[in-house]
């Protein structure tokens, strides 16, 4: 019997795999069980995690890794007073900050064919239109 140690570590595996777009075949094979025994672990894992599917899945993770690039981007602002994030700037979650906010404001732009943005689904433009020195332009507001 597995310790739910590992049994959480299963779990958590069986969901990477599903939001990779993996079938229970697929996620069986992987993972050394039986389809009938991938089934059940990915409906509990997805049980665990709040959610009914893997589209579901995708929305949850994509809001929160929205939610934790805004706490960034917002921290900035507030720090800095304007939104011209350098793309070198690291904070304690590292660098890439300013290539997010440049990717961002390409997409709102409508600069980017056919690609979804970073967050496809989450309505970024209405969380950074609330900070008050937010500039779609990237220029400081000084």
């Amino acid at each position: 019997m597995a310790s739910s140690e590992e049994l959480a570590g299963r779990h958590r595996e069986a969901a990477e795999l599903a939001y990779e777009g993996l079938s229970a075949r697929h996620i069986a094979s992987r993972l050394g069980l039986s389809e009938p025994a991938a089934r059940r672990l990915i409906e509990e894992a997805f049980a665990k995690l709040g959610v009914q599917d893997r589209v579901e899945l995708r929305a949850k993770v994509t809001r929160e890794m929205w939610e934790r690039s805004f706490d960034r981007i917002r921290r900035f602002v507030d720090e800095h007073g304007h939104s011209e994030i350098p793309d070198e700037y690291s904070d304690e979650h590292g660098g890439g900050l300013g290539g997010l906010v440049a990717n961002i404001r390409h997409h709102y732009a409508g600069l980017a064919d056919h690609s979804p943005g970073p967050f496809p689904g989450v309505d970024y433009a209405s969380d950074l239109d609330q900070l008050e020195d937010w500039d779609w332009e990237g220029t400081p507001t000084i």
